[in-house]
């Protein structure tokens, strides 16, 4: 199907491109360069600890019952 568009190598630019930069830079993962992974999962688990949640439904039996109570 490439070859019906008028190109003839199988890589897009695109994919050529990042591989040659990873090749100029063995050290860098997905993550980037410096990221530590136990680091990056800790700092998540830290905000969602921060987060307050408030579930909608919290008392919805006893809000139903009032409103159709009446």
């Amino acid at each position: 199907m490439v070859s019906l568009l008028g190109r003839t190598d199988s890589a897009s630019p695109a994919a050529t491109q990042s591989t040659q930069q990873m090749a100029a830079n063995p050290g860098a993962g997905l993550m980037g360069p410096e990221q530590d992974p136990d680091k990056l999962f800790l700092s998540e688990a830290e905000n969602l600890e921060v987060l307050e949640y408030k579930w909608v439904l919290e008392g919805i039996e006893d809000r139903l019952i009032a409103k159709f109570a009446s």
